[in-house]
């Protein structure tokens, strides 16, 4: 299993399954996000994990507002508190995590 797949797979595990049908839609945001420089420069900063925070959420926020107009479930699934929190904190704890989901 790829670590992308592992992500989602802990997300189903723990927060509850990611909407039928959306799965692949979810790895294209992930690839996405990773795939931004500005969220690269981010985790690889010197920046406190809390300023880290605040701009990863920033650009999660940008990125995932266009899932609105893909699917509104998926919206809301990424939207929650407990799964937008897993995922950024995830890739702020462990940065190397975005190498291994880039293209």
């Amino acid at each position: 299993m790829n670590l992308l797949s592992e992500i989602i797979s802990q997300i189903n595990d723990y927060y509850g399954k990611v909407p039928d049908g959306t799965e692949e839609t979810m790895k294209r945001i992930f690839s996405d996000i990773v795939n931004d420089d500005e969220v690269i420069k981010v985790l690889n900063s010197d920046n406190t994990f809390s300023n880290k925070r605040d701009k990863m959420e920033q650009i999660y926020d940008k990125k995932n507002i266009k899932t609105l107009d893909l699917n509104t479930k998926l919206y809301e699934f990424l939207e929650k508190k407990e799964n937008k929190e897993k995922i950024l904190n995830t890739l702020i704890k462990n940065p190397e995590v975005a190498n291994f989901i880039k293209k």
